[in-house]
């Protein structure tokens, strides 16, 4: 086959379809029969594709169709077919790829590489039978050809024929006898019959020859286990990975060579977030990104995929790079993504409960480009979220006027004109927005809420009978649920709360928040081990919810178990190695815990120096590298630090925070390390939450 073109002209996709019938004269009866065999390209749905790639389509379909008009038994007909699958094959539209290949083979089918291909499809799909069909006739054409026999191989492993696979993979090591990918087989092929020593000598030859095929430790670790070696199981299941055993593919190596393009990471990293593998996309996307380093549209997918991860601050460092490093021939269009990624950054740091800053970033958003109703909203929020209602209310009404009759926008606003003690206004927005929209459960349980804080209990009641009601035919009842278990934590009615939050989770077991939720209030009521359990799964599902790991770390302070609050803070900082406010209770418990067995000064200090010179040196970090300073036993740095620390804190007046600093210099004065008594001491000093973008006490929290 040829090499894929790669014409990169602006134009549309017009998707192959393929005459059945070819209308003539002239006795060209086999040449319709051979035209009516042919079948039509399904299209593939290119939502997600990029305009490159479609213009990669539209060349390579174009080329295919000026063929198309000529002689069906022109060689370059079939090249054409096979390099338009390869394509296809590229961007994972294996449907359409599967078309082109056996319209390929029909032309020529003495050509052993259609149906090579066919089969890596349909293996690939798990198709297990029809790959084992193809195969066989692709063997049958080349009997010499050893990426077909590894790939017919593996389809018997998985069909548990172990004895035919072993008979292909030693046709393989005919061929190449240094085939790793062949010695791999004949490992597994072993396994499957039972000769678990012989798969241990072929596992351990396969990751001699491909060091980083990290897939075999595991097989390896199993024939360990069979035999009785649990120490090497142990070993290589622990350095077992996803990295597979390959092997030289000539016809496809089209798709390799293409698979370094921008767009093809585009693509692939589109189709796994769709399905949600959050980090098989960022992989994607960052591979992307390396190629072309000012694509927008690149950093914001990389954005979102880390936001799912949990990684909140690396989605919001990624994107202010982007500002500095995005970049197009189109001034406009760079204000217009400068823009959108100001707003989904004040949606990022609202997440992370800081609505001041949020602020700040939607107002730039919106400097760029105003009068967008969504950034209105947000920022509307966010100044709601500060309690500030008044200053959030004409942004509001402005989303309002440029989408009259929005309902999101009219349940925000009654909120903040519910909190204002405007309730005749509140209450006639939420009467519009159930009038729009009467089967919308959530509304109703929001206008049940708001009721409710006015003391109408009676209409409450018969809102919340309405959205239970309807939550229950639409199935938006988890939802409604946790808006009920949340209200009753505001209202301190814990226990029942706690109920609720169970209810859900028997619904949803997967639902985080809810247990995130209920291990907080757990914590409250103090069942801590109850509390740590909770969180402790939190954890396991959300490993980068610094929320969790925060309160994990409390839980186990406010117990004592400081040697154990070690250990997971050092795991917590291997998950989120840039949280600051992670690794100063780090430093805290290392250089002031009461529990001689867990103090390190000088992996303290070493941490402390780190995070000092990440900046900013704010009091609490001067104050946290003071502390590593004395307890590393460097007492004079420790008082020199502490004495330009009470000089900056008097002068702010903060009399609690001088009254600490002022404690701890007088132990550095006197020539010793300070010393927490209590695990209050370390949590309120390294673990306190940041308050900024909580609202108001007795506020509704509607938005």
């Amino acid at each position: 086959m040829r090499g894929i073109r790669t014409t990169r002209r602006s134009v549309c996709p017009v998707l192959l379809v393929l005459a059945f019938l070819l209308q003539g004269c002239g006795g060209a009866s086999r040449e319709g029969a051979k035209r009516a065999s042919l079948v039509s390209i399904p299209v593939p749905d290119l939502v997600s594709a990029t305009d490159e790639v479609r213009e990669q389509l539209r060349a390579q379909q174009n080329e295919l169709d000026r063929l198309l008009e000529g002689d069906l038994s022109s060689a370059e007909l079939v090249e054409a077919f096979g390099d338009l699958g390869l394509l296809y094959i590229t961007y994972s539209f294996l449907d359409a790829a599967e078309v082109c290949f056996a319209n390929a083979e029909r032309l020529v089918p003495e050509d052993h590489r259609w149906p090579y291909l066919l089969g890596y499809i349909f293996e690939i799909q798990g198709r297990l039978e029809e790959a084992e069909r193809v195969l066989v006739r692709a063997a049958g054409l080349d009997p010499a050809d050893a990426p077909t026999l590894i790939r017919l191989g593996r389809v018997r492993l998985e069909q548990g024929r172990y004895e035919e696979a072993r008979a292909h993979f030693e046709g393989v090591l005919a061929i190449d006898s240094g085939s790793a990918a062949g010695i791999d087989g004949l490992g597994k092929a072993a396994a499957g019959l039972g000769d678990h020593s012989g798969a241990v000598e072929y596992f351990e030859r396969a990751l001699e020859l491909q060091p980083t095929a990290s897939s075999v430790h595991y097989a390896l670790g199993l024939a360990y286990r069979r035999l009785g070696d649990l120490e090497l199981a142990r070993k290589n299941l622990d350095e077992g990975g996803d990295g597979a055993v390959l092997f030289v593919d000539p016809l496809l190596q089209p798709v390799a060579q293409l698979g370094r393009s921008a767009e093809l990471y585009l693509v692939r990293g589109a189709q796994a977030f769709a399905i949600e593998r959050w980090e098989e996309a960022a992989a994607h996307y960052r591979e992307a990104l390396a190629i072309e380093p000012e694509n927008f549209t690149t950093y914001k997918a990389l954005g979102f995929c880390l936001q799912k991860l949990g990684d909140l601050d690396g989605a919001i460092d990624l994107l202010f790079e982007a500002i500095q490093t995005g970049a197009s021939t189109d001034p406009a269009r760079d204000r217009l993504e400068h823009s959108e990624i100001y707003r989904i950054l004040g949606g990022l740091t609202a997440l992370q409960g800081r609505a001041g800053k949020a602020t700040e970033l939607f107002q730039t958003s919106l400097e760029l480009n105003p009068d967008r109703p969504d950034v209105l909203s947000k920022l509307a929020n966010a100044l709601s979220r500060q309690g500030r209602f008044e200053e959030a209310l004409p942004h509001y009404n402005r989303a309002l006027e440029l989408i009259p009759d929005h309902t999101e926008f009219l349940v925000q606003r009654a909120t903040a004109l519910t909190n204002l003690r405007r309730s005749r206004e509140a209450l006639s927005d939420f009467r519009r927005a159930v009038e729009l929209e009467p089967e919308n459960a959530l509304v109703r349980q929001q206008f049940a809420e708001v009721l409710e804080f006015l003391g109408d209990d009676g209409a409450a009641r018969r809102e919340r009978e309405a959205a239970i009601r309807l939550a229950k035919q639409g199935g938006g009842q988890v939802d409604i649920l946790f808006r009920e278990a949340l209200a009753l934590v505001r209202r301190g009615e814990l226990e029942p709360a706690v109920g609720k939050f169970g209810e859900i989770l028997e619904i949803e077991p997967g639902h985080t928040d809810a247990r995130f939720q209920l291990a907080s209030v757990l914590g409250h009521q103090g069942h801590l081990d109850q509390a740590l359990a909770e969180f402790e799964q939190v954890i396991s599902e959300a490993p980068l919810l610094r929320s969790a790991r925060r309160a994990e770390i409390t839980i186990l302070l406010l117990q004592g178990r400081y040697g154990d609050a070690r250990v997971r803070l050092n795991r917590a900082l291997e998950a989120l190695p840039r949280d600051r406010q992670l690794a100063m209770a780090f430093v805290h418990l290392l250089a002031a815990a009461p529990d001689a067995r867990v103090r390190d000064g000088r992996l303290a200090l070493e941490v402390a120096q780190r995070i000092y010179a990440a900046g900013p040196a704010d009091p609490q970090v001067v104050e946290t590298l003071a502390m590593a300073y004395a307890e590393a036993g460097q007492v004079a740095k420790a008082v020199e630090l502490q004495r330009q620390l009470l000089e900056q804190v008097s002068a702010a007046g903060n009399g609690g925070l001088v009254n600490r600093v002022k404690l701890r210099l007088a132990a550095y004065e006197q020539g010793s390390a300070w010393r927490a008594t209590s695990p209050r001491e370390i949590i309120e000093a390294n673990l306190a939450a940041d308050a900024a973008g909580n609202a108001e006490p007795g506020s509704m929290s509607g938005t």
